[in-house]
């Protein structure tokens, strides 16, 4: 059952919901005792029946609390509501996700420049080598499960302009992934489509944090085409979504260092801040620069009648 505006979880009180799906509905609330809003994650009431979902709903929020880094989505308590459903309560990222901020961006005309790519790059190799580090894989990558927060100021490049100065990138949602310390790496498949790695469809192939290599190039690739970047990132692009897991990169800082060489070598002007190919300069219309040279053209013809 949903709740509403001014109902109670645990010591938290309800403000509104701000995302829902067929597993769990987030809601903003207030932490009255610490005058501060959070993000309450709470399992939907049939999953919570089932023993499975609960344990995989326990087992994300241990996960997030295992990993340590400010790229990662923060746990700060766990609990049960009246009704028995499971809930998390999270630094609450109120400002979209990845996907939604580029369909906004995109809408309004603009290209993302290669210092937006960069600083999406570092994001996910920030998250990521924690939660290798940590034993984990996080197994679905994708520009909704990368939340837009807010944070601390960040002095980002000047052709940086898909975060504000106070906002960061979060990874979120580690509910599918696989704990590699309490298993031999073979997994159910599963995933998003267009983002998973092939072996993510074999439920008897090995998966490990090269899963995550693929999920991130297919990010970063599915980014650089609101850009008009695919073209000179195909060949790293070709490497890091490898059907063979071996012939991807060896690890998330290699992904990197490979990505980075690439986009700065072909970074956009100081600015980044770009119109899409076919959007016309700012302030100054294709109609006026026409009507401009016709009037140029009238004067000229003018001017050559008086003198004759």
């Amino acid at each position: 059952m949903a709740e509403s505006p001014g109902s109670r979880i645990g010591r938290y009180r309800v403000l509104e919901p701000i995302g829902s799906g067929g597993f769990a509905t987030v809601y903003r609330a207030m932490d009255d005792r610490l005058s501060t809003e959070v993000a309450i994650k709470v399992l939907a009431e049939n999953h919570s029946l089932v023993p499975e979902s609960r344990e995989r709903f326990i087992a994300e929020a241990q996960h997030l609390r295992r990993v340590h880094n400010a790229s990662v989505a923060t746990l700060y308590d766990l609990g049960e509501t009246d009704s028995g459903q499971p809930y998390m309560v999270l630094a609450l990222a109120d400002r979209g996700d990845l996907s939604t901020r580029i369909r906004d961006v995109w809408e309004e005309g603009h290209a993302l420049s290669a210092g937006d790519l960069i600083v999406i790059v570092e994001m996910l190799t920030d998250s990521l080598a924690s939660v290798h580090a940590s034993g984990l894989v996080h197994r679905d990558v994708t520009p909704k499960n990368i939340l837009v927060q807010h944070g601390s100021p960040n002095n980002w490049a000047d052709d940086v302009w898909l975060v504000d100065q106070d906002e960061r990138l979060v990874l979120c949602d580690l509910g599918y992934a696989k704990d590699l310390r309490m298993a031999s790496g073979i997994t159910s498949g599963g995933g998003t489509a267009g983002f998973a790695a092939p072996e993510q469809r074999d439920s008897v192939s090995i998966v490990d944090k090269r899963a995550d290599i693929y999920g991130s190039t297919a990010v970063l690739a599915w980014a650089a085409s609101k850009g008009g970047h695919a073209s000179y990132l195909s060949d790293f692009v070709a490497i890091g979504k490898a059907a063979n897991p071996d012939d991807r990169f060896e690890d998330m800082f290699e992904w990197r260092d490979e990505a980075l060489q690439v986009l700065r070598s072909h970074r956009l002007g100081s600015d980044g801040r770009r119109l899409r190919a076919e959007e016309e300069p700012s302030g100054v219309s294709m109609t006026m620069v026409v009507g401009v040279l016709l009037l140029l053209v009238v004067l000229a013809a003018l001017a050559f009648a008086l003198v004759r």
